[in-house]
C-alpha cells in the first residue's frame, strides 16, 4: 500500500495510553453531583463527576485516569496535603446495565 505525502505530513494521533496511566480505586462517598474515589494502594482521592461516570455506588472498584487539567480541591492525611484531581473513566460508563435501569424507571 502506498502512502501519499499528504498522509505522511498529517499530525500523528495521540499515543495509546499505557497500563501505567490506569489507576484503580474504590468509591468511598457519593453525592448528588459527584463521588469521591480513593486510589488503591495510596492515600490519594479523586473526584468523579457523575455526569461523566453515570451512577456509582459506595464500595464499587473502578478503573480510571487522572485528569491533570481539573482539580477539585485538596485533602490532608496527617500533615501531608494531596491535590484532589478529577478522574476520567477508561470507557463510557453508560453501559447497558445503566440503560436498563433508566428504562425500568421510565
Amino acid at each position: 500500500m502506498c502512502r501519499s505525502t499528504a498522509t505522511l505530513s498529517q499530525p500523528m494521533p495521540p499515543p495509546i495510553p499505557t497500563r501505567e496511566q490506569v489507576r484503580v480505586g474504590t468509591v468511598i462517598a457519593v453525592g448528588r453531583l459527584a463521588a469521591t474515589v480513593a486510589e488503591t494502594g495510596t492515600q490519594r482521592q479523586f473526584y468523579a463527576a457523575l455526569s461523566k461516570w453515570g451512577p456509582l455506588r459506595i464500595g464499587v472498584a473502578i478503573e480510571f485516569r487522572k485528569d491533570p487539567e481539573n482539580v477539585a480541591g485538596e485533602h490532608y492525611v496527617g500533615k501531608k496535603k494531596y491535590v484532589r484531581h478529577h478522574c476520567l473513566p477508561l470507557v463510557n460508563y453508560f453501559s447497558s446495565d445503566a440503560f436498563e435501569t433508566k428504562r425500568e424507571n421510565a
